[in-house]
């Protein structure tokens, strides 16, 4: 999904010009997310809140590294679905948003600026016991969401199942708010666990949806058809009460890949650069957002050494984390149950 549009960029080269539009004396909460802080404007706090809170700080840290900021004048970033603009700071550390700006796009739009000499984020999902990580890497939609939720019922703990924090060959959890798209609803246990008996109504929506986009068969009926299906959103706490997971050694990592050609499931070792080559990519692609800006922003003004070299840290990261860690990969039909997915790693789950 493209969610960036009308970006015109040229010639900004500092936001000093921003500095007489900002109501200095409005307020801030802080959020510090494994060393990383920051300071988040009052008016668009309660989205972060919904997602960061168990990163708040009650009192203001002495290093800010991102300042989420209300601008009193039009910026040249427009949202989907918004009229209201952002500035991205690729060479500073402060982005503005104007009044009114939809604040669940900008969190999303700004979440890649987050990062760490000694960390980075993984597209996965993931479960704890015992102080060892179980990690199931994939591009959305293969079935990590699924995978996750069903081994919490077999008495694992939640790490994540959209983005974890890795680093130093551990797991750090990266505790949000469960997202459900419209393919989690086919997991019959995760929809009836997540919204009850609306699932129904929302199982049929969907459903009518992807007729008339079948139906009409035009690539923009297609894309609104996308844009507009609902997430849902819970928090993880009610998802799993009691059964959330704390920082933990990485010892096992599966690779997960749907298997069009047969209903089997299939399991094989591989080295790590398998995953982080096809990882690097995962990432790219989630925060296409951030990026189809930063590379307009390049064309105009230069490449920002920082951003450039941020895919070869990752690997880099990711490397080390997975150096001591068993890495497989996991053919999974479309679509499977996660149980048979259970009995065929179980063993390896210890």
């Amino acid at each position: 999904m493209i969610i960036s549009k009308g970006i015109k960029m040229k010639n900004i080269n500092s936001l000093n010009e921003f500095s007489n539009d900002i109501d200095r004396n409005r307020s801030y909460s802080y959020y510090d997310i494994y060393g990383f802080v920051l300071a988040i404007d009052y008016e668009v706090n309660s989205t972060f809140f919904r997602e960061y809170k168990r990163f708040l700080k009650k009192e203001k840290p002495n290093k800010i590294n991102l300042y989420i900021k209300k601008a009193n004048k039009k910026l040249p970033i427009t949202l989907p679905k918004d009229n209201k603009g952002i500035l991205i700071p690729f060479n500073g550390n402060t982005v503005y948003f104007e009044n009114g700006v939809w604040s669940d796009w900008l969190l999303y739009t700004i979440e890649p600026i987050i990062e760490w000499e000694d960390k980075c984020f993984l597209h996965c999902g993931a479960v704890e016991k015992d102080g060892n990580a179980y990690l199931f890497p994939a591009k959305s939609g293969v079935g990590k969401t699924s995978l996750a939720t069903y081994l919490i019922s077999r008495g694992y703990n939640y790490l994540a199942d959209d983005w974890l924090i890795i680093g130093n060959k551990k797991a750090y959890p990266f505790f949000k708010t469960f997202h459900i798209y419209d393919y989690n609803l086919k997991d019959k246990k995760l929809a009836k666990k997540a919204l009850g008996f609306k699932r129904l109504y929302y199982r049929n929506l969907i459903r009518i949806m992807d007729f008339f986009a079948f139906v009409l068969r035009h690539r923009f009926v297609k894309i609104a058809v996308e844009r507009f299906k609902p997430v849902f959103s819970v928090d993880v706490e009610d998802m799993f009460p009691g059964k959330l997971g704390r920082i933990s050694k990485i010892k096992r990592v599966f690779l997960l890949e749907t298997n069009n050609k047969s209903d089997e499931i299939s399991l094989e070792k591989i080295n790590a650069s398998e995953i982080v080559t096809k990882m690097k990519y995962v990432w790219l692609n989630e925060a296409n957002h951030f990026y189809r800006n930063y590379f307009e922003y390049a064309y105009d003004n230069g490449a920002v050494e920082k951003i450039e070299k941020r895919t070869e840290k990752d690997r880099k990261i990711m490397l080390d984390c997975f150096s001591e860690a068993e890495i497989y990969r996991l053919y999974i039909p479309k679509h499977i149950n996660p149980e048979k997915t259970y009995e065929k790693i179980r063993g390896l789950l210890q």
